[in-house]
């Protein structure tokens, strides 16, 4: 798989016959002449940019697969609705969605014997300032969300690093990680801040030495990793 970290959490996997493009939201897309899929997992801004459709209208035999909350704002006539815990496949392509313990999906994708997860905005948000109660409530949703998820073999995933979770930046991905055991991990999420996401990261290797997943760290926009 050839991947291309775009922009926070827009990236894009090439395989040998497909083209997926997720969340993209700004900069550089390169368009390929190959079966495209577009994932959009939800609507927030950082996440979703309608010039996508038009950026990608002139690819070949391209798709669209959406959260519902997307096709409230912006329909297109090519797109796959999905809701959490639903499966379709689309041309090749075997996509199951999950929940997300914020807005729209996260999305699970088979394409070419390989399987992807980009996990949207699905993280464990908890805030300096939440409740007791915030805590439990956020706490229970994430970890039924990765139940279910778990199971499924992960050949690269997508999962979020967001410093501004202070403290607790790190403890969504630990539970990702030690449940999912994906073969790889680019993290996701970070506005492009690559110095504060590569600390963090070097913090998660100090913490968990052991693990089996490899991370590896985009150093700028539309950087090409080779897996």
């Amino acid at each position: 798989m050839k991947v291309e970290f775009i922009s926070h959490s827009g990236v894009t996997v090439e395989t040998e016959d497909n083209y997926l493009i997720f969340d993209y939201y700004r900069g550089k897309l390169p368009i390929k002449e190959k079966d495209t899929s577009v994932f959009i997992t939800h609507f927030h801004q950082d996440h979703f940019n309608p010039e996508i459709y038009k950026m990608t209208e002139n690819s070949p035999n391209v798709d669209y697969i959406i959260s519902k909350d997307v096709e409230k704002k912006k329909k297109h006539k090519k797109a796959h609705v999905m809701g959490p815990n639903e499966s379709i496949r689309v041309n090749d392509l075997k996509i199951s969605a999950f929940d997300s313990t914020d807005e729209g999906l996260s999305f699970l994708v088979e394409v070419d014997g390989k399987n992807v997860f980009h996990s949207g905005d699905l993280n464990l948000w908890i805030w300096e300032e939440d409740t007791e109660a915030e805590r439990e409530e956020m706490t229970k949703k994430f970890n039924k969300i990765i139940s279910e998820i778990k199971g499924n073999m992960v050949d690269l995933a997508f999962f979020l690093v967001d410093s501004r979770l202070e403290d607790m930046a790190l403890e969504g991905i630990k539970i990702f990680i030690n449940e999912i055991q994906p073969k790889f991990l680019i993290p996701i999420h970070y506005w492009d801040d690559f110095n504060s996401m590569e600390k963090l990261v070097n913090k998660l290797e100090e913490e968990m030495p052991k693990m089996n997943t490899k991370i590896l760290k985009p150093k700028k926009v539309n950087e090409i990793i080779e897996i």
